[in-house]
């Protein structure tokens, strides 16, 4: 057994709590992906955590976990924010989840859901310490977009080409869901444009789907028209981002249930540090800025544009 301070606790969404725990003696060795049994000094009780770090933090002394902000450590109603700086006895590592040796160099498709991606963020990090990381794909799919723990990380390793993300929710209906949406049984035609250097990308795909793809020149496409092609959709940038703290939901809510429009008006919502990136339908676009301009997100103004092609 290994005692630890709880040196830090955030909220990871509304249901979770993000845990750091700083060893007060002993280190703990345990692989990508393992659990360990975590309870307050002397109260008999514990309970069964993923480790949501990388091995390499444990061998510095700390710990992070993510548990729930309502019955932590094994006892009924207890918020680890009300007892930041307890003295806590962890036990392990155990559990054989993770990435199996004769893998290490693959590429990973890794699936999470809910509080399940505190083992999946321990296997992305460890994986991206090492020098020649393999291409990781994650699938992560929460209650509603509030429920993504580590979600700005994700994000961050996402646009920085380190990790391929998918985000999906199971409980928000489309009009607060910035991202796409569909049936997976439904039938319909795919279009694609790829070059002569990702064939071989084509190819594994359909072996891997076991169908073949049918290809034709880009200079068979015929114009309908004289008129230059315009875009379905156009760009709104808000001058506001992650500094202020603005989320896609905080702007999807405030363009459907706030002005009216209609959340199939709306596209993909991309918030950036300091800019937020919004797709809306080109007829919408001039409404949108103006509604938007004399109105709010998330208590307060913006200041927007309309991005011209």
């Amino acid at each position: 057994m290994i005692t630890a301070r709880l040196a830090d606790a955030t909220s990871a969404t509304p249901r979770t709590r993000r845990l750091r725990l700083q060893f007060l003696e002993g280190r703990l060795a345990f692989a990508a992906g393992q659990a360990v049994f975590v309870g307050i000094a002397g109260s008999g009780q514990r309970a069964a955590y993923s480790i949501a770090s990388a091995p390499a933090l444990a061998a510095a002394g700390a710990l992070e976990l993510l548990v729930p902000a309502d019955g932590a450590f094994g006892q009924l109603a207890l918020d680890p924010l009300a007892v930041v700086g307890a003295i806590l006895e962890v036990e392990g590592p155990v559990g054989t989840l993770g990435v199996p040796a004769d893998a290490e160099v693959a590429p990973l498709l890794l699936v999470a859901g809910g509080t399940g991606i505190a083992p999946i963020r321990s296997v992305v990090l460890d994986r991206l310490e090492r020098t020649h990381a393999a291409p990781m794909s994650l699938v992560y799919s929460a209650r509603g977009i509030d429920e993504f723990a580590f979600g700005d990380e994700l994000e961050a390793l996402h646009r920085a080409g380190r990790l391929t993300l998918h985000c999906t929710v199971t409980r928000d209906d489309a009009s607060v869901w910035p991202g796409r949406t569909g049936r997976v049984d439904e039938e319909g035609w795919a279009f694609s444009l790829a070059s002569m250097d990702e064939m071989g990308r084509v190819g594994q795909i359909e072996k891997a789907g076991g169908f073949s793809t049918e290809w034709q020149a880009l200079s068979e496409l015929k114009s309908t028209s004289p008129e230059p092609l315009k875009p379905p959709m156009q760009t709104v940038q808000i001058l506001g981002g992650r500094k202020e703290k603005i989320r896609a939901g905080d702007v999807l809510g405030a363009l459907t249930k706030d002005l009216g429009f209609a959340g199939a008006q709306i596209g993909k919502i991309n918030v950036n540090e300091f800019s937020t990136y919004v797709a809306v339908e080109r007829e919408i676009a001039q409404q949108v800025v103006r509604k938007l301009s004399a109105g709010k997100v998330k208590g307060r103004g913006v200041k927007l544009r309309l991005l011209e092609s």
